[in-house]
């Protein structure tokens, strides 16, 4: 029997550029898939992040606001603390700072008193309650009238504006400061308050209590 050769099946080829592509596209879908968990991952933790250590920091940009912030200032009125003096025989009273020196004295001119205020011994100004006229005749006396001002504002008095004269004489050098306030009863008197410097004890402050000072008078019953 004559032995004939036996045929062994030839294996299949192996596709190794299929292998390789499939292979190649595991790893690109498993690289992109890594990469967007990563992300949200750390966007998440930077996120934390700043939410601790930036609580406050706001997410939007604010609207910009076209109104102004009008922050308001306390006034506080100098004369809170001020003595009080009342006249006895008028119904007047006025306040005066405590750093001054009230003194009362006879009127020289009427039938009465008047009230001197002095800072140590430069009078600062003289109240009269009863003056009864008053005039210039003087030549070398320069006479001007301007509204009293406190903080900017005119003084009001019983619904009046209070004005004050000024009189420099240009000889003596002086400069008196008369202001006349009518009672609102309508007297045949009325207060007179002046007060006299010469060139040099003029000062910024004395002027600003002398005018200060006349914006406390009230008229009581």
């Amino acid at each position: 029997m004559d032995s004939q050769p036996v045929q062994i099946p030839e294996k299949p080829k192996v596709n190794y550029w299929m292998i390789s592509t499939i292979i190649l596209s595991i790893l690109l879908v498993s690289s992109s898939a890594y990469y967007v968990l990563s992300s949200k991952k750390s966007g998440n933790f930077l996120s934390q992040i700043n939410e601790n250590i930036l609580p406050n920091t706001p997410k939007t940009t604010p609207a910009v606001s076209n109104e102004q912030t009008t922050v308001t200032t306390p006034i506080t009125d100098q004369t809170q603390s001020w003595k009080t003096y009342k006249f006895t025989s008028y119904p007047l009273e006025f306040k005066y700072p405590d750093t001054l020196i009230l003194k009362e004295r006879p009127d020289p001119y009427e039938s009465n008193f008047v009230v001197g205020l002095f800072d140590g011994n430069i009078k600062i100004m003289t109240i009269r309650p009863e003056q009864q006229g008053i005039g210039f005749e003087n030549p070398d006396v320069e006479i001007t009238t301007v509204p009293l001002m406190v903080d900017g504002k005119q003084v009001i008095i019983e619904s009046k504006a209070i004005q004050k004269t000024k009189l420099y004489n240009k000889v003596e050098k002086t400069t008196t400061y008369i202001v006349l306030i009518q009672y609102p009863d309508q007297r045949s008197y009325s207060i007179m308050i002046p007060s006299f410097f010469n060139d040099n004890s003029e000062n910024k402050q004395m002027s600003e209590t002398f005018d200060r000072i006349i914006s406390t008078i009230k008229f009581t019953n």
